[in-house]
């Protein structure tokens, strides 16, 4: 996923694992200037029974309680998408995260 969007620098910092809010997002996409979209992923394996929705609703809360879009908001990123992306084998699932860039 991270080679994929390398391809994004210099427009954009992508990064892995990196604080933000009250955790560490997957995935962030942050415009090198304000003003510019930002993007932040949270991905999901559903396993052991767990099914695709239950991980993405996972996914969003985990986006939501942990105010993962704080990073994208003190840098002035606007708009700011926060999507949960679940995946089953073969199977991808995404939803967006309402209200990602409010605090």
């Amino acid at each position: 996923m991270l080679g994929l969007l390398a391809a994004l620098e210099p427009e954009y910092q992508v990064r892995s694992n990196r604080e933000s809010g009250r955790g560490r997002p997957d995935v962030i996409i942050r415009p090198a200037q304000p003003g510019r979209p930002g993007v932040v992923l949270e991905l999901k394996v559903a396993r052991g029974g767990k099914a695709l929705e239950q991980a993405l609703e996972e996914g969003i809360e985990q986006i939501r309680r942990n105010d993962y879009a704080a990073e994208l908001r003190a840098a002035g990123a606007a708009p700011i998408h926060a999507l949960a992306v679940a995946f089953d084998g073969k199977v991808v699932r995404a939803a967006r995260a309402p209200d990602a860039g409010a605090p």
